[in-house]
Formats: structure tokens, sequence, C-alpha cells
């Protein structure tokens, strides 16, 4: 006959990992930060349907992406120039799969539709234009990786429901990342009206964060409607970003 033992007393547990102060799994941190920025984000865990499945496959994908995340196509490329037929179902699904991932972390950790691409927003296209553009890719690379593994065995077998429930929540899913890259990340700058005129007004401390597409969008401009000012920060911008401004051809246009 089994024996019944009583506990009396506090109640105590055992950590699992006997000394908290050593370091810990990389997981672990982005699944608890991921965690506390859905209980602050409009759609908390299992707030339409169970997903504790995906969140640790975000916890998973956060710790893949800083130790060496995987490269993938810009644009709509997975979806124009789909993987080659006669590979197995699983090369397939894994092509899709990536190119979704990079874009649930572009989108939602820095606002861009991938990480591959030069421009934010492509020529021809608005920014809401290329943002519904860049959530349906990644809503429907998702949607073809989890169809392709549908009905797989092996190791396989539980991943196709979490991807199925990220193509149904993509967009949703990026506005949790994007709660988490502000609140605990500190991702993106946060600036009010007053300290973003002063910047403005300031072209040396603008161009000290620009990037070769700022310079490359003064340049249009200048072109465009050519201004002494305008011609000043081009140099300012320039000298920034180690281009010498006499190979812009400014004074020669001008």
């Amino acid at each position: 006959m089994p024996t019944i033992s009583v506990i009396t007393g506090p109640v105590r547990f055992h950590a699992v990992f006997p000394d908290w102060h050593a370091p810990q799994p990389l997981c672990w941190f982005f699944t608890e930060q991921l965690l506390e920025a859905r209980a602050a984000s409009a759609w908390p865990t299992n707030g339409n349907r169970p997903d504790e499945d995906v969140n640790v496959y975000l916890g998973n994908l956060l710790e893949e992406f800083v130790t060496g995340h995987r490269i993938t196509v810009p644009g709509a490329a997975p979806l124009e120039r789909p993987p080659a037929k006669d590979g197995s179902r699983r090369t397939r699904a894994a092509y899709y799969r990536a190119a979704a991932d990079h874009r649930l972390l572009a989108l939602g950790l820095y606002d861009r539709g991938d990480l591959v691409r030069r421009r934010r927003t492509p020529w021809g296209r608005t920014a809401d234009e290329t943002r519904r553009y860049d959530l349906e890719t990644g809503r429907r690379c998702y949607d073809l990786a989890a169809n392709l593994l549908s009905g797989r065995g092996g190791a396989w077998a539980g991943l196709a429901p979490v991807l199925g429930k990220l193509a149904d929540g993509f967009d949703d899913y990026v506005q949790v990342l994007a709660v988490l890259a502000r609140r605990k990340f500190g991702l993106g700058a946060v600036l009010d009206q007053a300290q973003l005129a002063g910047l403005m007004r300031n072209p040396a401390v603008a161009a000290s964060t620009a990037t070769m597409d700022d310079l490359l969008d003064l340049m249009n401009t200048w072109r465009a409607t050519p201004d002494p000012e305008l011609a000043d920060r081009i140099d300012t911008t320039a000298r920034r970003l180690g281009v010498d401004p006499a190979c812009l051809g400014l004074a020669a246009e001008g």
C-alpha cells in the first residue's frame, strides 16, 4: 500500500538550476521579455486562441536573430521566385519559413519589410502601400510553410500548427514585437516636437545620424530644386558619411 506523506511547515521549492546567478539560456531572457511585452500589448498571450507555443517559437527566433540570422531575399521575391518543386516539402517549407521569420522580425523590431533591400519604401509606392505589401508577404510565406508541413511526421509534426497561427495572426504578432522593441529593447528614438524642430534646424546634428539613403534623397531633391542651404546640408552629410563632396558635382551642376 502506498505511503502518503504530509508536508508541514512553509512551502518550499527546488530550482531546476541550483545557481540562478550563473549564465542562463539566452532564449529564456527573450521569452521572459516577450511575455512581459505581450501582457502590455493589445494582444496578450491566449488573447484570441491558445498560443503559448508561439511564445516559445518567438523566443527561439529572437535568440537565433542575435546569434546568426538566416539570410533571405528582399521584397516579394519568396513568392515571385518560389523554390523548385522538385525539392522536398520540408526544403520548400524551410525556404518560406525563413522568409516569413525575417519579415516578422524586420517589421516588428525595425518597422521595415525586410533588412535586405536598400530603401525602406521602394520607388513607386507609398509607405502605407509598402507596409500592407510586406505584411501580406510575411503572412503568405508562413501560410505556405504551414501547408507544406501539414500532415508531416517526426520532428516537424508540431511546427505546422505554430506556423499556421503565425500566418493567421501575423499583423498582431508584428505589433507584439513592436511593443517588445520599444518598451524592452529601447529600439526607436522618441522625440517630442521641440526636439524634432531643433534637429531639423541643425543640419550638422541631422547629418550625424544620416545614412547613405538620406544623402541620395538630398541629392535627388537638390537636382529638382537647387538651393544653397540644401547644398550645405549635402556637403555636411557627405563628410559625416566619409564621402568627398567634390565627387558629388554640386558646383558643376549648379
